[in-house]
């Protein structure tokens, strides 16, 4: 007589698979890590003027992870300036869906030139144009 059906031995694999499945299922749940997994910052610089010797900049995050400041760069075709201390200070976060103003110190724009803004954080490089006032 002919017994259909599975062995023991698969079956036995079969339910210690779906085990481990649900378990790993339950802990991430637990633990939040499915809520910031796909977690992306998604910052716009808004608004921005800069002088002979200070930059402000207001960004906008509208992603749903927080966005550091890494650096600001003031870039035109024959110059590039660097932010030397900001307030608040570079490293600062922009909250997931928050917003925030950097007053920044550069020295050496040229007013009435026009310079691309590089805003790095570590979800990438953010620009805008600004003309520099006198």
């Amino acid at each position: 007589m002919l017994n259909k059906g599975i062995s023991p031995v698969i079956a036995t694999v079969i339910l210690v698979a779906v085990a481990l499945l649900l378990a790993v299922a339950l802990t991430g749940w637990v633990m939040g890590i499915w809520g910031t997994i796909g977690a992306t910052e998604a910052v716009q610089i808004v608004s921005a003027s800069l002088n002979t010797t200070h930059l402000n900049l207001t960004i906008v995050n509208r992603g749903n992870a927080n966005a550091t400041v890494i650096s600001i760069i003031a870039e035109n075709v024959s110059t590039t300036l660097n932010a030397t201390s900001c307030s608040p200070p570079l490293g600062s976060v922009v909250p997931a869906g928050g917003n925030i103003t950097l007053h920044c110190t550069l020295s050496g724009a040229t007013p009435g030139r026009l310079y691309t803004i590089k805003l790095i954080t570590y979800g990438g490089t953010y620009t805008y144009d600004v003309r520099a006032r006198g």
